[in-house]
């Protein structure tokens, strides 16, 4: 992954690896007090850039009038390890996943991971 400085008008909300949202007051006061300290990643696809993770620091920033945030991108081929990073960040929340968020991973999961045993023993670790 590398790091770029990226207007926010070239970023996409449409990629499937994101789960949570939440209440923003606080990530506001935060960005703009100290600006984006954990930059969102980013995919580009056919020319345009889609969010991983950081989905509500784009939003807060938008929401503050900020042209342009750092981030990290990537590339199109490494959608496992993107899914896996982004789920990690889901979790660190300690937040419990919705029954929405479970069906989502589930699906994703039976993608990335074709050995059935192997997906029980994540799906029980995640609660699902």
């Amino acid at each position: 992954m590398e790091i770029i400085k990226i207007s926010i008008d070239k970023i996409s909300f449409r990629f499937p690896y994101s789960f949570r949202y939440g209440n923003s007051n606080s990530l506001i006061s935060s960005i703009k007090k100290h600006g984006i300290l954990n930059p969102p990643v980013l995919i580009k696809r056919d020319k345009k850039y889609y969010t991983v993770s950081g989905k509500r620091r784009i939003l807060c920033a938008k929401r503050l009038k900020i042209k342009d945030i750092p981030a990290f991108t990537s590339r199109e081929n490494e959608d496992k390890a993107l899914f896996f990073f982004n789920l990690e960040n889901d979790l660190t929340t300690g937040k419990p996943f919705s029954i929405v968020e479970k069906a989502e991973i589930y699906k994703k999961m039976m993608r990335f991971i074709p050995v059935l045993e192997d997906r029980k023993k994540i799906f029980s670790l995640l609660g699902i």
